[in-house]
């Protein structure tokens, strides 16, 4: 919603966010925690709404499924997904958000509290979760990783409308980093046999956080 309906609602104060020209209707507003913004976004590199849901196939059953359903088509998924897929989500909320109008300008704050991740899984690692190692028995993990990165945003804008003709407006963002984790190398494989697993791994994160 954020990148298409509510870009097009001018009049309100959150379009601002998306494109610092808009001026909203009101002359001035002011938000505070609960009340102000809360966006969450999520996406994924290999997958469709159609790959995850589907109606039941079975005579009489008028139900949206998923692939795990039991008359779900678990094969389906996974021939949909890449050698490697990345699912990235995002969550911000807004402590504070202000702005006002001065005759043609309009002045925009912004404060707001972003974590942004992405979770890299390999296919094989969805094949050994739905079927074991009832279809193979090797199977390659590397390049699972997690990066998250939790930071605080300040955004200041400024927005000047030449007589209802048309607007420009710019923004001005300071990033305030507080915590990260980044998977830099990932090498992990499984082979499992009917009476042994062998796993292998080496892992490397970089890990940055406050002072304790």
């Amino acid at each position: 919603q954020v990148s298409t309906t509510l870009y097009h609602m001018y009049g309100i104060p959150q379009a601002n966010q998306l494109n610092p020209a808009f001026q909203p209707s009101c002359n001035a507003y002011l938000g505070f925690p609960g009340l102000s913004p809360l966006s969450f976004g999520t996406g994924i590199n290999s997958l469709k709404y159609d790959d995850i849901f589907s109606f039941d196939p079975r005579p009489g059953m008028d139900q949206i499924i998923t692939f795990m359903h039991p008359a779900g088509d678990k094969e389906a998924f996974l021939n949909a997904l890449k050698p490697v897929n990345s699912l990235n989500t995002g969550v911000g909320t807004n402590p504070l958000s202000m702005g006002w109008r001065d005759k043609q300008f309009y002045y925009t704050i912004d404060f707001t509290i972003k974590i942004e991740n992405d979770i890299r899984f390999t296919k094989d690692f969805m094949e050994f979760v739905l079927n074991g190692n009832r279809n193979q028995e090797r199977f390659n993990f590397s390049e699972t990783g997690l990066d998250v990165s939790y930071f605080h945003e300040l955004a200041l804008g400024v927005s000047y409308d030449f007589e209802d003709q048309f607007q420009v407006g710019g923004r001005v963002k300071v990033l305030f980093g507080l915590a990260n984790v980044n998977t830099r190398l990932s090498d992990i494989t499984l082979t499992a046999y009917e009476d042994r697993w062998d796993f292998n791994s080496n892992i490397m994160l970089d890990i940055t956080g406050p002072e304790l």
